[in-house]
This record gives C-alpha cells, sequence and structure tokens, in this order.
C-alpha cells in the first residue's frame, strides 16, 4: 500500500507526485467544518504524465442520530463515527443524555460505531451499517466492555539510549 498526501493552498489546488500506476485518490477534510470528503476517485497515471483529479466536498444533507447506550442507560461523552463506501467521513461526540447527530449524505451506506473509556474500562460498539436513503435515520449504539485499561507507567529515560517501556499486562514499547 502506498499513501502519499499534500495539503490545499487557499486556492484549493493541491499537487502530488507519484510514480506511474493506479491510485485511489480521497479528500479528507475536518468534520467540525460541517462538509464532507469528496467521492473517491480512481487515476491512473502514465510515465511522465500529469493528471488532473478535481473534487467536490460535499455537505451533509440528512443526518444518523440517536443514543449512545451502556446497557440501558444513555451514555454521554463518547466518541461517536461514521463513513460511508463512498469516502464520508463524519465524528462526533455523544451529549450529555447520550444523544448524537451526524450529518452525513443520501443515498450511501454509512458505518456508524461509538467508543468511551468509564473509570479505566474501554467501551466500544460494533460498527452498524447503516443504508441511508432519502430521510433522516435513527440508529441507537450500544457500547459494550472490551477490557480494563491497565494503570498508566511514567519512566525517565535518557534520549540518547534505547529505552524498553513495559506497561504490566500489556505492551511492552
Amino acid at each position: 500500500a502506498f499513501v502519499a498526501e499534500a495539503d490545499t493552498d487557499s486556492a484549493g489546488s493541491y499537487r502530488i507526485n507519484v510514480a506511474a500506476g493506479a491510485y485511489f485518490v480521497k479528500t479528507f477534510i475536518n468534520p467540525e467544518l460541517g462538509l464532507l470528503s469528496a467521492a473517491e476517485q480512481q487515476v491512473t497515471v502514465a510515465d511522465t504524465e500529469t493528471k488532473t483529479a478535481n473534487f467536490t466536498l460535499r455537505k451533509g444533507e440528512l443526518t444518523i442520530n440517536g443514543k449512545i447506550l451502556l446497557g440501558d442507560t444513555p451514555t454521554g461523552g463518547a466518541f461517536v463515527w461514521g463513513w460511508s463506501d463512498k469516502g464520508g467521513y463524519q465524528e462526533t461526540m455523544s451529549a450529555g443524555d447520550g444523544s448524537y447527530v451526524l450529518n452525513v449524505t443520501g443515498s450511501e451506506n454509512w458505518r456508524v460505531g461509538a467508543a468511551k473509556e468509564i473509570n479505566d474500562t474501554f467501551y466500544r460498539s460494533s460498527e452498524v451499517e447503516v443504508k441511508v436513503g432519502i430521510e433522516n435515520i435513527t440508529q441507537n449504539i450500544s457500547l459494550s466492555k472490551i477490557a480494563a485499561l491497565p494503570p498508566p507507567t511514567v519512566q525517565t529515560a535518557n534520549a540518547t539510549a534505547p529505552t524498553v517501556v513495559s506497561i504490566g499486562g500489556g505492551p511492552t514499547i
């Protein structure tokens, strides 16, 4: 897999230098701006060729909304995300009453999920497929316990020497 990236300038232009080949080109935009990424494009570039791929960012004209639940209890402060088959991405945090709203595009399949740490325990949902047509969709999301998180480990080390940090019952870095 090959990944390259470029930021757009003030005119919306970008340039990515690649070797000859076929590529899937995607855009990414901060969800806080209220827009969605453009639909992904496949671009094939021959040796010494320059190709132009223009993208149009999309507005989320519909919503997927609902509640984040831990058992039967609505849960605020959960990270909620959604992504579509056509390259869209949105994220938000659930409100104090557990409610969330993701602005999405219609006529696409979206996958939504949520996660939250509660009292040093990590909870996550499975991603739920939501088929968005021409109307807003209500989809509640249930969190399940994944694992208790180990306590933090603090270690001071000399930056010029290799250091190994181990978390009890967890990873070694």
